[in-house]
């Protein structure tokens, strides 16, 4: 006959939870390793925060990169827009997000170098909260007036505004932005006392300009060249070191006798993702990004929208041109006197 088994002792219970204790302690303290080691993202889409609104440069190339990737390794990439604060609302996005895989940002270079310098409240701090992942394009900006404005080049506007103090509005993608700073810069070095109006992005600002509502403005070839084909705007100047190969009548200020190294420095568009994505998946994605942007198509679109795409970037390379610019943007938004209390 069947005898039932005497019930566990509290001995032989305690050393049950013990073993079972070390064991998931053992498992968790595993599952770290693991996830730093794997370049496998997870399962569902994949998000890139876009930082500034729809229709713009920076909303178009996300949507380019969105398409690309979910193409080549088959996983679905989807673009969310989350503008503001000239792309501080959606960088913070991406810092707070859980480093899985999950979460990517794309933003314009200013977020990490002209940002952290002139608000006086940041949601992030580059190096401990950010991974900077892959720089997808170098950038270039070009100046551009309304078409009523009797001027027809760089040299011309300058001596425009400052026979006119506080008559014409400039036109930027929000406060603390390139555009924004540069604003300031002129002001302090050109003596062009312009009125300041921020936008959530480009292509707001870019509305406003053809209804005349602001005078002048800075932004993308990609959204701007055809309202200049159209003269419904006029460019005036590049800020490049040499001229757009999408634009190549159009100077730039260096040519028109503007040499500062304002007008010089580097900008681009980047792929960042919160602090403790592993680095193996960053490398991966990187990988990829390189596959991408050395594509023909890709090539091509990326040129005519005034960009140089760049595909030997990595998540290394990134943070080394970050720490040797850094300092520099510094001191340029120390010199332009900028400064907002947000």
């Amino acid at each position: 006959m069947h005898q039932p088994s005497s019930p566990p002792t509290s001995t032989a219970l305690s050393r049950r939870h013990v073993l079972q204790g070390a064991g998931a302690l053992g498992a968790g303290l595993a599952a770290p390793a693991v996830l730093a080691n794997t370049d496998a993202f997870p399962k569902g889409p994949v998000r890139i925060i876009v930082t500034f609104a729809p229709g713009g440069a920076t909303d178009t190339v996300g949507r380019l990169l969105a398409d690309k990737l979910s193409k080549t390794m088959g996983i679905t990439f989807i673009v969310e827009n989350k503008p503001g604060a000239a792309g501080m609302i959606g960088t913070e996005q991406v810092a707070k997000a859980t480093p899985d895989g999950q979460t990517f940002g794309l933003v314009l270079s200013g977020v990490v170098y002209t940002n952290p310098y002139i608000y006086t409240k940041v949601p992030y701090v580059v190096e401990r909260d950010l991974a900077l992942v892959y720089k997808v394009l170098n950038s270039s900006g070009i100046f551009t007036v309304h078409p009523s404005l009797p001027v027809n080049n760089f040299k011309e506007l300058v001596a425009l505004v400052k026979a006119n103090p506080d008559k014409y509005s400039f036109g930027s993608f929000g406060q603390g932005s390139t555009p924004h700073m540069l604003c300031e810069y002129l002001r302090k070095t050109q003596n062009m006392r312009m009125n300041h109006v921020p936008y959530k992005g480009e292509a707001p600002m870019v509305q406003d300009l053809l209804a005349n509502q602001v005078q002048i403005g800075y932004g993308s070839v990609a959204v701007q060249k055809q309202h200049i084909e159209l003269g419904k705007l006029r460019a005036v100047g590049t800020v490049t070191p040499q001229r757009l190969e999408a634009m190549p009548d159009l100077p730039t200020l260096q040519e028109q006798g503007f040499p500062d190294e304002a007008f010089r420095m580097p900008s681009w568009f980047a792929i960042i993702a919160p602090k403790g994505v592993p680095k193996p998946l960053q490398d991966r994605l990187a990988r990829e990004l390189s596959k991408v942007m050395a594509m023909p198509d890709v090539k091509e679109s990326i040129t005519k929208m005034g960009y140089a795409a760049v595909s030997d970037s990595s998540p290394d390379k990134l943070m080394a041109e970050y720490r040797e610019w850094a300092p520099k943007w510094k001191n340029l938004a120390e010199l332009s006197g900028a400064k907002i209390d947000q």
